[in-house]
């Protein structure tokens, strides 16, 4: 906890997700442990259990990492000599192949989902925003006469507020060239569905897209359609 407190320039939802990993996946196990009785094999134990629950190999990942870091930090404050995660063997992450839809597909999703979310999806397909970024583009980022695209924020959803920022990294803040019927598209959608917080894409009742509620409502009947 102490470890968790000191660590600075974290995100909002970074900062939740962690205490998220380490109560659910850290704490119930080696929670009540000294951490200078923390032995290797524990560790290992610890890893397997997590896999045999069904656990993702990244979410295992991700969870001795965490407590990876908190433990090194305990090595650097000279509270143990050396950490027991140290060396500790992983799950392997299945790589899938991405699946990546034809320009047929794209047009097909687009007409199939919410009128609303057809310029959103078209944009999605010949930018590759994220989710993030396009439900935080701004109609201030569009220069539609130069036929460009500033990313510049993105909306984030920490304990159910949904939040603007910046992206994570500088690479996340760059501007993208648009094709010639995207420009149209995102004209025609911005008469169409105005917003007065200046959001491109927005929810059905008019503020920020959630994504949880937009996957359920919106995206996952257009895919099976």
């Amino acid at each position: 906890a102490d470890w968790h407190k000191s660590r600075l320039n974290l995100r909002p939802a970074t900062r939740v997700r962690d205490e998220t990993i380490i109560r659910l996946h850290i704490l119930p196990t080696l929670g009540h442990r000294p951490i200078g009785a923390i032995r290797p094999v524990e560790v290992r134990q610890w890893i397997a259990n997590l896999e045999e629950r069904g656990y993702a190999a990244a979410t295992i990942a991700k969870a001795h990492q965490l407590l990876g870091a908190a433990l090194e930090a305990a090595v650097d404050d000279g509270l143990i000599a050396r950490s027991p995660t140290r060396g500790t063997a992983l799950p392997r992450a299945e790589h899938k192949e991405m699946r990546f839809l034809t320009t047929e597909e794209i047009q097909r999703l687009a007409d199939a989902i919410n009128p609303r979310c057809r310029c959103l999806v078209l944009t999605a397909a010949y930018t590759g925003l994220r989710a993030g970024e396009l439900a935080g583009l701004r109609v201030d980022g569009l220069d539609l006469l130069r036929r460009s695209l500033r990313v510049s924020q993105a909306r984030t959803e920490v304990r159910g507020e949904v939040a603007f920022g910046p992206g994570k990294t500088k690479a996340a803040r760059r501007t993208i060239s648009l094709p010639p019927f995207l420009c149209e598209a995102l004209a025609e959608h911005i008469a169409r569905y105005p917003s007065p917080d200046g959001l491109v894409f927005t929810a059905a009742e008019g503020g920020p897209i959630r994504q949880t509620n937009f996957r359920r409502r919106v995206w996952q009947p257009a895919v099976a359609a």
